[in-house]
């Protein structure tokens, strides 16, 4: 870091009447060092009466420590600057206060009762005090204030990277050294400097080391070595000019700036000179937290209601937190689980000389203000509260002003600090645990999909029921975008996930996925109602499924029931499909609908009346559909009956819980003869919760061609998952495999393995041709029978990235094939068979396969030709027997598998005739040959 020297003017408080310097002139307060050096000596002397009135209006009394303890005090512990506040005495040498005639200036230790061989009670307590008044000036910002002494490294910038410095405050004795009585003296912008370069508060000059005014001018002093200048009034050329301000109001809220006078003054804070006629305009803030090698403290707690922290519980009843405004725009939210009864916060800033003026506000579970307080005459709050209805409730703390900036009052530019807070509340009743009791598409007229609908048992938190927290999916696995959550008017406990209206075709359903993370704020969701909230078991598997009648046709004239089956299957083997929901479409022709009886008989024979004889002389059901959630009833609809209804004089909920595995019947009775009517379809819509696991590929395991142990030629994989897997939702885009060099290797097919229930599936490929790993990633969109995705991460949210399985698949050889269509070998001739290979690469094993279709093998003679034209006899008219088929000749074989002991036709790993070990080490790259010799004829 670059460090930028400064100006050294030398600022001077004198708080009693002193013979001055020759050369310092009593009109404007400015003289001169031995050395040449300008400094200002502010000559207004504190009255001790207003003082004592001041402290009248704070908090004082800090708890004892004993002497140990008061020399060990952080304000943030870790901070890499520091304030040093050295109550211990010091010897100042080597530095810009030196010169020939002042070699040391010793500062004795703090003393208010005579005795500076020891720390009494009394001292200690002042000493923590000013510690603790100086710690609420600078807690917005990342710096420790201590009364631990770091040593000298601890204060000084010595360049290159060294990251930790401050500033030593000498606090003790008087500014005899000076030839002035001042309270304090400091180089304005020495944070930092690469010397010892105290500033010092005078103690003996500030009544006899009164807790506030030596807080105060520790504080001042401390203000100017960051780069802060004087709050006066008026410009430095007026007459009138006043080098110190001393505020403005009174009482409790009576305020002054801290480079101004902050003795008489309950509240202290820094400034921009916004009060009337101010002399200086600096922003304080900006210029302590830009030019010294620090900025703000981290904020401590979240600024939104989504982000607020729990309060602490100290009993049932009883809540406590804490916290720091650190900046402008600083928000503190607390989050209160509060029963009916009243609710009480108190929000306090810190004790002694507070710089926080509090605003507190309560905000219930939708974000809605329900109170606040902000006294004008005190800076804590007391929120009081009647809660109707338990819940979430946000506790927010502010900093603000109060009045006119210009004449009475202040802003809350600075109205930061420290606070804490306590309350009682009236303990929450033990919350239900969050459940979906039901889930269901919503239809149009035409069938389209246009919304799932949830139905909880109690209300959910909207801050973690979102979009991040819930999927919805098709029949194909594929995410299917949620535009809106939104509520059913008048319900908390029912809301619509709207989506594109379309049409859903296929055994995979609508899927709704809802994260264990969702809530009421006070419990997670607990689908599995085990009565532990939160699993990973307890996400929402709930999927919506169509089905529809292949047969349809006449309807029985004359008062005999007809009867057109659905057969819904059990999706995987053996397990049930409880009903959550069920909806029916019905498309029918008839002239005189009044006719009809439309009943519904499920699997258990349990029947529900969806139509009685509505419409009078009107024809038609026209994709009709029955649904319990329907706003309309079918006796007030007139025919041809066009939409959704309630079902007539029946309820579908009476299913919910059953089985829907079985024959499901739509049965039709025409009571009347003489009009003849016809079905034209039906269909289901069953809605289960059946499925709430994920689903998990199990293994992945390479096909290689050849079935060789020392040969690979892979071309495929199969996939094992452990529950049996939508066909629909499996597909060449589902699975990606990428060689060694990050080229992807084309996926021909995807199809389930005969005999395996779903459970394997068969993938070719094109062949894998280069050694190395292979990384074959499959999903995420991939989905069991019952609509569970891929959960490969175990999170219970799907269709994310890391829900794709990916794995590495080794292969231990490149395969070169040769390109040349099949050819006729010459009867008592000879062919050759040529391989480029273009790779580099050094053999270490080599293995030939061979594919040669012959009735008499023992006639053959195979030679395989290097790129150097050395010559390997592979076969030398071994054998008896017809052809070679996926034959492997490999010096890796078994030495007692050879073709002479084997038997056509030859199949698997054989040594061939002559050894290839004159390979080994040798380059692949060039023209390889295989010379293949009918040397007797007779024979094809």
């Amino acid at each position: 870091m670059t460090r930028i020297r400064v100006s050294r003017r030398l600022r001077v408080e004198p708080l009693e009447d002193r013979t001055v310097p020759a050369s310092l002139d009593p009109a404007t307060g400015i003289g001169y060092s031995d050395d040449g050096k300008e400094f200002i000596a502010l000559m207004e002397l504190p009255d001790p009466v207003r003082l004592a009135e001041s402290e009248a209006h704070g908090n004082t009394g800090a708890s004892v420590l004993s002497p140990p303890d008061v020399f060990q005090l952080h304000s943030r512990p870790g901070a890499s600057k520091l304030i040093f506040l050295d109550f211990d005495g010091n010897t100042t040498t080597g530095t810009s206060w030196n010169n020939a005639s002042l070699p040391a200036i010793y500062t004795p230790t703090y003393d208010v009762d005579g005795d500076p061989s020891s720390f009494s009670t009394a001292e200690r307590q002042r000493i923590q005090g000013i510690w603790e008044r100086v710690s609420e000036d600078y807690s917005p910002f990342d710096i420790d204030v201590t009364t631990e002494d770091p040593g000298a490294g601890g204060f000084i910038n010595s360049g290159g990277g060294d990251t930790h410095w401050g500033i030593h405050v000498c606090i003790g004795g008087d500014s005899s050294w000076l030839g002035a009585s001042a309270g304090g003296v400091a180089f304005i912008g020495s944070f930092g400097s690469n010397t010892d370069i105290c500033c010092f508060v005078f103690e003996n000059n500030l009544a006899n080391g009164d807790e506030k005014a030596t807080a105060e001018a520790a504080s001042h002093e401390v203000g100017h070595t960051v780069g802060l200048n004087h709050d006066g009034l008026y410009p430095s050329s007026d007459p009138r000019h006043v080098e110190y301000y001393e505020g403005q109001g009174s009482g409790t809220t009576g305020w002054a700036p801290i480079m101004g006078v902050g003795y008489y003054q309950n509240l202290t804070q820094w400034s921009k000179g916004e009060y009337a006629n101010s002399s200086n305009k600096e922003d304080d803030l900006n210029i302590i937290t830009t030019q010294n090698g620090f900025g703000y403290r981290p904020d401590d707690h979240g600024n939104t209601v989504g982000t607020a922290d729990p309060v602490t519980l100290d009993s049932t009843t009883s809540i406590s937190g804490d916290g720091v405004i650190e900046r402008r725009g600083d928000f503190d939210y607390f989050k209160v689980q509060a029963g009916v009864g009243p609710l009480a916060i108190h929000v306090r800033p810190f004790a002694n000389s507070p710089n926080l003026d509090v605003l507190a506000e309560l905000y219930d579970a939708n974000g809605t203000k329900v109170a606040s307080a902000n006294p004008t005459d005190a800076f804590d709050a007391t929120i009081n509260y009647n809660v109707t209805h338990a819940g979430d409730f946000y506790l927010k703390i502010d900093g603000t002003g109060k009045g006119s900036p210009v004449t009475t009052g202040y802003s809350d530019y600075a109205s930061l600090g420290q606070y804490t807070f306590t309350g009682t509340i009236v303990e929450p009743p033990p919350p239900d645990p969050l459940q979906v009791l039901g889930v269901e598409t919503l239809q149009g007229p035409t069938g389209m999909v246009n919304a799932v609908r949830l139905t909880f048992n109690v209300t959910p938190d909207l801050t973690t029921f979102k979009f991040g927290n819930l999927r919805v999916t098709g029949p194909t696995g594929a995410a299917i975008p949620v535009t809106m959550i939104r509520p059913l008017t008048g319900s908390t406990t029912v809301y619509d996930l709207l989506i594109k209206p379309q049409k859903f075709i296929g055994t995979g359903g609508v899927r709704v996925y809802l994260s264990p993370n969702v809530s009421t704020g006070f419990k997670k969701l607990d689908q599995d109602n085990d009565g532990i909230d939160g699993e990973v078991d307890d996400f929402l598997g709930a999927a919506a499924y169509p089905f529809e009648s292949t047969s349809a046709g006449p309807i029985t004239d004359d008062g005999v029931p007809t009867e057109f089956p659905i057969t819904v299957p059990a999706l995987v083997a053996g397990q049930p499909v409880n009903i959550k929901d069920v909806n029916v479409r019905v498309n029918l022709s008839h002239p005189y609908v009044s006719d009809l009886l439309v009943e519904l008989v499920s699997p258990t024979n349990k029947v529900v009346k969806l139509f009685d004889h509505r419409g009078a002389d009107g024809n038609d059901l026209k994709d009709t559909r029955f649904d319990d959630l329907a706003t309309k009833t079918i006796d007030a609809a007139v025919a041809p009956f066009v939409g959704t209804f309630k079902p007539d004089g029946g309820s579908l909920a009476m299913l919910n819980g059953d089985d829907a595995v079985g024959i499901w019947k739509l049965r039709i009775t025409d009571a009347f003869a003489g009009a003849a009517g016809q079905l034209n379809s039906w269909g289901l819509t069953l809605t289960t919760d059946s499925a709430r696991s994920g689903l998990h590929l199990t293994a992945i395991n390479p096909v290689s061609e050849t079935g060789s142990a020392v040969a690979t030629l892979v071309s495929g994989l199969t996939l094992d998952f452990d529950a049996p897997v939508n066909p629909a939702t499996m597909t060449t885009a589902d699975v990606k495999v990428t060689d060694p060099r990050l080229k992807a290797v084309r996926v021909l097919s995807v199809v389930p393995a005969a005999g395996m229930g779903n459970m394997r599936f068969l993938v070719a490929t094109a062949p894998w041709t280069v050694a190395g790993n292979y990384t074959v990633k499959v999903g995420p969109a991939v989905a069991d029978m019952l609509g569970d995705d891929l959960d490969t991460n175990g999170n219970a949210a799907y269709l994310e990235v890391t829900d794709a399985t990916m794995t590495a698949v080794p292969v231990a050889n490149h395969v070169f094939r040769s390109k040349a269509k099949p050819t006729a070998i010459p009867d008592g001739g000879s062919l050759t068979s040529a391989i480029a290979v273009g790779a580099t690469a050094t053999i270490a094993s080599m293995a030939i396969e061979l594919n040669i279709q012959h009735s008499a093998v023992g006639d053959l003679k195979v030679t395989l030709i290097s790129p150097t034209g050395a010559q390997f006899v592979l076969i030398d008219h071994s054998g008896t027997g017809a052809n070679f088929v996926r034959t492997v000749l490999s010096d890796e074989a078994s030495a007692t598998n050879t073709l002479a002991t084997g038997a056509a036709p030859y199949r698997g790993d054989f040594r061939p005739d002559n050894s290839l070990a004159g390979l080994v080490g040798t380059s692949a790259k060039g023209t390889w040959k295989l010379r293949v010799e009918d040397t007797v004829t007779g024979a094809d």
